[in-house]
């Protein structure tokens, strides 16, 4: 199981394209092997409901069977490294802290401002390894 003690993400509202940093604690209390099969949810806030936004080439509220795969094409960022913390599958028991945080630059322009909601349900071997709920405004 994975329980996220913490979680920043500043500023507040998050500006794009722009400079946004995060930090977190996040403990796994057993160490978490592939397949991570992952279904996530996103919804943005229109006239004060949220909507779906659909799964479109692997963007939106999608089903992974392996979020594993899609970690293994990812660099780890420095700062992860000098910490200790893992990028990749498997994620062995410990507790992972990155505060306060690490700071990049995300250009994105075709996420429009708003309010959205974001969730990830992860489960591997048929047992619950973990969840996560968000809410963001994006300016």
């Amino acid at each position: 199981m994975v329980i996220v003690n913490s979680l920043t993400v500043s500023p507040d509202p998050v500006a794009l394209p722009g400079t946004v940093t995060i930090g977190f604690s996040v403990l796994f209390k057993d160490t978490v092997n592939s397949p991570v099969s992952t279904d996530v949810q996103i919804k943005k806030s229109v006239f004060g409901t949220f909507v779906t936004i659909p799964c479109i080439e692997n963007f939106g509220s999608c089903h992974y069977d392996d979020f594993c795969t899609i970690l293994s094409g990812v660099t780890c960022p420095e700062e992860f490294q000098e910490h200790g913390i893992p990028c990749n599958c498997p994620f062995t028991t410990g507790n992972y802290t990155l505060m306060p945080g690490i700071s990049f630059t995300v250009d994105v322009p075709f996420l429009p401002s708003g309010d959205y909601y974001a969730s990830a349900n992860m489960t591997s071997n048929k047992q619950h390894v973990g969840c996560v709920e968000l809410y963001a405004t994006f300016a």
